[in-house]
């Protein structure tokens, strides 16, 4: 097991996202943006950081999050206060939302070691960050300083979430800190189905 890990640390990249952009208005938009990122996700070995530009997103779909990665954005590290930061701010977009499924969610995280740092989230989503019905063991993720500010109906900004027919898994070690969040709700924990959670921590 240590090869093992050794080997995954010495293959780990930090790995530039580069999405198309439109020319209206040229350069903030990229509106094919789930393809492009979630095939830079398939394309990433786990343990790579992906770090994106300062670039508005538009989100049609969910991201989807299936491998230990670092998503990094133009503020990581930087505290958000509700306000633009720095030069800029690395955009998540969601401009569309049917209410059904994924299409709900802006990222969906599902697998364990996943950082998600120094984001703005924003709009149409309902749901910020998810890890939706846990099935497996889930350990060591970390979710911070984003900026989240979502439609007033029906939101919540991070989302754990364990609902039959998912054969529960344990979680540990999770990190919700140094986020800005403005929605119905902050942090949601949905547990059912002798799911359990340890290690906890939600800090300002």
């Amino acid at each position: 097991a240590l090869v093992l890990m050794v080997g995954v640390m010495a293959n780990a990249a930090t790995v530039p996202v580069s999405c198309p952009t439109t020319s209206d208005p040229a350069p903030t938009v990229s509106n094919d943006a789930v393809t492009c990122i979630n095939a830079a996700i398939t394309a990433a070995t786990p343990g790579d950081t992906l770090v994106f530009p300062v670039l508005t997103y538009s989100i049609q779909g969910a991201i989807v999050v299936n491998k230990a990665l670092t998503l990094q954005g133009a503020n990581a590290g930087v505290m958000p206060t509700g306000t633009t930061r720095g030069s800029g701010e690395t955009k998540f977009l969601k401009v569309t939302n049917d209410q059904y499924g994924l299409s709900w969610t802006l990222i969906s995280v599902e697998s364990s070691d996943v950082t998600i740092n120094g984001f703005e989230l924003g709009d149409d989503g309902n749901y910020g960050i998810v890890i939706p019905g846990v099935t497996s063991a889930y350990q060591n993720l970390a979710f911070s300083y984003n900026w989240i500010h979502l439609s007033p109906d029906l939101t919540a900004s991070i989302v754990v979430d364990q609902n039959p027919p998912a054969t529960p898994g344990p979680m540990t070690n999770v990190q919700i800190n140094h986020n800005y969040i403005t929605a119905t709700a902050g942090v949601v924990i949905s547990l059912s189905g002798g799911f359990t959670l340890s290690n906890l921590t939600i800090s300002d």
